[in-house]
């Protein structure tokens, strides 16, 4: 009860926002929704003189916090569309990325990550197994 009350609004918008973009991949054909991820084959400035601010740091704290709690089961593509619309609203642009890998069977696996400056702040784990196939700024 004692977290700020910015904390809990960030914390409230993390939740619905992810409940909002679980149900989009899960219900509606990406070519109806690819517009809200970005423009295509652009990507952020990767400069190292960004670095990660207060700002980011909450918005990445409450959206950790959000999907701990969640009643459904929140994967790395509304993850990182959570996080990459958070900061949006709030001026700061990041680039998401996309990659497949086949795994032993022979089987396709999808993961999405998203990185600001030179920095991967949604989607980090296991990120270096996949090969980029599109990414949007």
């Amino acid at each position: 009860m004692k977290i700020p009350i910015r904390d809990k609004l960030l914390f409230l918008e993390a939740v619905f926002l992810d409940l909002i973009f679980r149900m989009i991949i899960l219900f509606i054909p990406l070519k109806y929704y690819a517009f809200l991820i970005g423009k295509q084959g652009e990507k952020t400035s990767a400069s190292e003189e960004l670095l990660i601010n207060n700002e980011i740091k909450s918005v990445l704290r409450a959206s950790k916090r959000a999907f701990r709690v969640s009643l459904w089961e929140s994967v790395c593509f509304d993850k990182a569309l959570t996080v990459k619309h958070m900061l949006k609203r709030r001026g700061i642009q990041t680039t998401i990325y996309f990659g497949l890998q086949k795994d032993g069977k022979n089987m396709l696996n999808a993961h999405a990550w998203l990185r600001y400056g030179k920095y991967i702040i949604a989607g980090r784990v296991g990120m270096e197994k996949f090969t980029v196939v599109s990414f949007f700024s």
